[in-house]
Formats: structure tokens, C-alpha cells, sequence
């Protein structure tokens, strides 16, 4: 439900593509830019000032651009720790910084008004029916497999990631040990808050047979039990976009009904604050038990 985008950022010298960039990326949009911050705004400024476009669009286009790089809170651009990692000879020419990343880990789509392989441009982005739309609500069988491919994109891109769901299991909970295997393995989630009003006998054990015993890395894992009744809906919030699920995230046996379908949507940012602020206040006045396990390193 989250795509990893790569914009040229000779885009920039086209108006259009302004546009794109204000009102396409972000967490209620399901899309990010990858690409450092700073050398991205870079480039973009540099075709900016040798394009054609009006003075006065040209000085919107700018304000906006130096904007991103002042903003702390930046809603547009991300680039996971293990594109990070990835060998180039910087990030100039993008055309070779692209297909470097591409050998990683293929980018959802590709804007840019070259020539280049598997590429759009803005016309082309208007009729691509499958690269660049982003579905507000998706549905997934409720098995370990679709789910955890559902959420995969999120363990590139989430470095905190918050599970609310009443009836999430902690222990023989295959979806939470794929998820944290996933999590394992990108080792780009810091940290995995579980709440639930699920009680756990013996919990270190748990922790002990079912996480710690089978990976070199793992999250910072903190599991909340929280009083019956106080969340209804079930949620994965992270620092890059939540997700609101239907079922909640649990697995189960096909029955042939509409139940065998999870239904999984993008949880707009004012939900999301609200879940979070729910949460601290029950943190703060003491409602709960909760138990930490810090983060092991390869």
C-alpha cells in the first residue's frame, strides 16, 4: 500500500511536475520519493533555473524546494537504511544513481522525461493503470503469506511501528513471527510496539523460543496489555503512514465467506494522532502492563 517512487529530478524543470510532487507523495497518499533530501533538492533547483518556465511559477516552484529542505517534518521524500548502504559515485548523474538502486530493489514506478527503460513520464503517468495508483483500500486473504506481502513495502520504510489490535496474540502468533522476520532481515524498524488485551503466560519464554532464539537482529520489541474496551479499531501506525484493518490482524481458514478477506486502508494522519495520543494517555495514567525486550544487533 506504500510505493517507493524515483523522480528525476530534472522534472523539475516542467511546472506539471510540480504539482505531482505537492499533491502525490506523502503518508495519505501511499507514495514516497526515494532519494537523499538534500541532493535531490539540489538537482531540481539546478533545472529549475535553466528551464523555460515563467518567473512567477518558477518562483513558486522554488519557494516550495527550499521549503523541503527547511521542513523537519518532510511528508515527501524517504530513503531507507538499506538504499543507504548502496555504492554509487554519488548521486549525480540520477540516470546512474537510478540503476544502482534498481539492482537493489526495483523502484514502484519511475518518472522522468528521459528515455528510460520501464519509465514514465507526467502524460504517460495519466493512463498507467497499474505502476502508479495507489489504492486508498485493499483486500488480502487472511493467510500469513498475503498479509505479510501486504505489509512488506512498510519494513523498507517504517523505522517505529505501533500494532493496536485487542486480539493480537503474542505468543504462536504466526503472522507476528513472518512480520518480525521480515523486520529481521530489512533491520529497518528500530522498534515494534504490540498493545493488545491479550494475556501472555510466561513471557519470557515466549520471547525467548519464538524471537530471540531464531534471529541475530531484531526490533526493540515492547508488548502492551491494555483494559478490554479501550480500543476498538485495529491499527499499524508508523512514522511513515498507518494502516487501519478491518478483522484486525489475524489469519484463519477459508470458509468461503467475505470474512476471508482482510480488508487493510490507509489511515488518514488525523486518525493516526489520535490513535497515538490515545495511547499515551493510557501509558500515562498507569493502565497498563508492558514489558521491554531492547534491540539485538548482527
Amino acid at each position: 500500500m506504500f510505493k517507493e517512487i524515483a523522480l528525476d529530478p530534472q522534472c523539475m524543470a516542467e511546472f506539471e511536475y510540480y504539482g505531482l510532487l505537492k499533491n502525490s507523495f506523502g503518508p495519505e497518499r501511499g507514495r514516497y520519493l526515494i532519494a537523499p533530501l538534500r541532493e535531490w533538492v539540489q538537482a531540481a533547483v539546478r533545472a529549475l533555473k535553466a528551464s523555460n518556465i515563467s518567473p512567477v511559477k518558477r518562483k513558486s516552484v522554488s519557494n516550495f524546494l527550499n521549503k523541503l529542505q527547511r521542513d523537519k517534518r518532510n511528508l515527501y521524500f524517504l530513503l531507507p537504511k538499506d538504499r543507504q548502504s548502496v555504492a554509487t559515485d554519488g548521486f549525480e548523474p540520477w540516470r546512474q544513481w537510478l540503476v544502482c538502486q534498481q539492482h537493489m530493489r526495483p523502484f514502484a514506478a519511475v518518472v522522468s522525461e528521459q528515455p528510460i527503460d520501464c519509465g514514465l513520464n507526467f502524460l504517460a503517468l495519466l493512463d498507467d493503470e497499474t505502476c502508479w495508483p495507489v489504492s486508498p483500500t485493499i483486500q488480502v486473504e487472511r493467510q500469513v503469506a498475503s498479509i505479510a506481502v501486504a505489509l512488506l513495502p512498510l519494513w523498507y520504510l517504517a523505522k517505529e511501528v505501533v500494532i493496536i489490535d485487542a486480539y493480537f496474540r503474542f505468543a504462536m502468533n504466526p503472522l507476528l513471527q513472518q512480520l518480525v522476520r521480515d523486520m529481521a532481515r530489512y533491520q529497518s524498524v528500530g522498534t515494534l510496539t504490540i498493545v493488545t488485551t491479550m494475556e501472555t503466560a510466561n513471557l519470557e519464554q515466549v520471547y525467548q523460543r519464538e524471537f530471540s532464539s531464531k534471529h541475530a537482529s531484531l526490533p526493540a520489541i515492547n508488548l502492551i496489555t491494555a483494559p478490554k474496551g479501550y480500543f476498538h479499531d485495529r491499527y499499524m501506525l508508523t512514522n511513515v503512514g498507518s494502516i487501519k484493518a478491518g478483522h484486525g490482524f489475524s489469519v484463519d481458514v477459508e470458509k468461503g465467506v467475505q470474512a476471508d478477506k482482510l480488508s487493510l486502508s490507509l489511515c488518514g494522519e488525523s486518525e493516526s494522532a489520535d490513535a497515538h495520543q490515545h495511547l499515551h494517555s493510557l501509558l500515562q495514567r498507569q493502565l497498563v502492563q508492558q514489558w521491554q525486550w531492547p534491540a539485538m544487533q548482527n
